[in-house]
């Protein structure tokens, strides 16, 4: 799960690094987990303060270097998103 706020970086472990393969893909809940109501990224002022804390705390904090790795260089599949969100326009 995304640590974009400081609450879920005080209550979540710090990112192990991450092997998946297709044996055992992994699942990154980028916007949150319903299980963590703190997690969600649900309103506009959300999107914001996550895109605010990727350039304050730095990258690697919020989101793990080969995360980002996959989201640029392999193929994914993105749930639940339409070209409209912040996700698409940012």
């Amino acid at each position: 799960m995304c640590r974009w706020n400081s609450q879920l970086q005080e209550e979540l472990e710090g990112y192990a690094d991450g092997h998946p393969s297709a044996e055992c893909p992994l699942v990154f809940h980028l916007h949150g987990q319903l299980s963590n109501e703190s997690s969600l990224l649900v309103t506009e002022d959300d999107y914001i303060d996550f895109t605010v804390s990727l350039g304050q705390q730095g990258p690697d904090s919020v989101i793990p270097h080969w995360i980002r790795r996959a989201l640029s260089r392999t193929t994914l599949l993105f749930v639940g998103y339409s070209l409209e969100d912040w996700n698409f326009r940012v």
